[in-house]
């Protein structure tokens, strides 16, 4: 698959690095968490580890 090329893609800042590998397709494995408080966008942690979500693993999935 074409996007599982991508291994450490810089996105200048926006989010950490970007990796795909086989069975974990997450966007981004690390992330910051923001609020807006007068008018103002500011980071309120540092980077933390995404969880990996096996969605195959709910019974709801892949169901129309």
């Amino acid at each position: 698959m074409g996007i599982q090329k991508l291994k450490n893609y810089d996105v200048q800042g926006i989010h950490a690095p970007i990796t795909y590998t086989p069975g974990d397709n997450r966007l981004d494995k690390m992330l910051k968490l923001f609020q807006v408080k007068g008018g103002k966008i500011t980071a309120i942690t540092d980077w933390i580890e995404a969880p990996l979500i096996k969605y195959e693993e709910f019974s709801w999935f892949g169901k129309k």
